[in-house]
């Protein structure tokens, strides 16, 4: 687990390296949006995975040999090591 503001990765199916607070923080904001647009209580599909790293000061990360971020569990996997 690394400092999410230390971390840097481009998520699946993105183009732009992005740290992973503000990934994270992104994710939550889109969240928060569907959630309000389904007038729904509870979030849904990734979203409910969120609270995971809810007030957490380190986000879980895997690293290849080159420390290029492969994976930013339970958000994404990144889009330099798709298959």
């Amino acid at each position: 687990a690394r400092d999410p503001d230390e971390i840097g990765l481009i998520p699946l199916g993105k183009s732009k390296l992005v740290s992973a607070r503000d990934f994270y923080d992104q994710l939550c904001r889109d969240a928060e949006h569907e959630r309000k647009l389904k007038k729904r209580n509870q979030l849904s599909g990734l979203h409910k995975y969120l609270t995971l790293l809810q007030d957490q000061h380190d986000f879980p990360c895997l690293s290849d040999q080159d420390r290029y971020v492969i994976s930013l569990p339970p958000l994404t996997n990144s889009e330099r090591t798709k298959v």
